[in-house]
């Protein structure tokens, strides 16, 4: 199957969303502090003498602000991307530290490994318990 065309932001999210949450928002600063320095640099003049006196061309002017502008916006959006990727980063590590605490019991009819499961109907319909992970060739359970 082929894979979604995805955006360069969210391709920054997700590598952002793969390391570890603090190295995210590290790259998130180091990115605002460079496109920061680009956008605030200030811009060339567009008075035709001074530009020609600075060995420079009205294009050169121009593609200069452009360049500040277009940093002006990245400043913010590409450390954002960062620290969304950060985020998710986070949530998976705490959520791997929680499942990784949590002790698995054995069934006690075939002493496989147990799974938590939810009861979806009955009297119990909602409450969370530990089933068999061998269901439905064996049907033990504990609460």
């Amino acid at each position: 199957m082929a894979r979604k065309k995805s955006s360069v932001i969210e391709d920054l999210m997700e590598i952002s969303a793969h390391l570890p949450w603090q190295v995210g928002v590290g790259l998130a600063v180091v990115a605002y502090l460079v496109f920061h320095y680009f956008a605030s640099k200030s811009p060339l003049t567009m008075n035709p003498a001074e530009l020609k006196a600075m060995g420079k061309t009205m294009g050169d002017g121009v593609v200069s602000g452009v360049w500040a502008t277009i940093s002006g916006v990245l400043q913010y959006v590409v450390p954002l991307a960062f620290l969304i990727g950060a985020g998710v980063s986070a949530m998976r590590k705490n959520k791997d530290d929680v499942s990784a605490d949590t002790d698995v019991p054995s069934c006690p009819k075939c002493g496989h490994s147990m799974v938590r499961r939810t009861a979806k109907s009955g009297a119990n319909a909602g409450n969370s318990f530990w089933g068999c992970s061998q269901y439905p060739a064996c049907r033990g359970i504990r609460n």
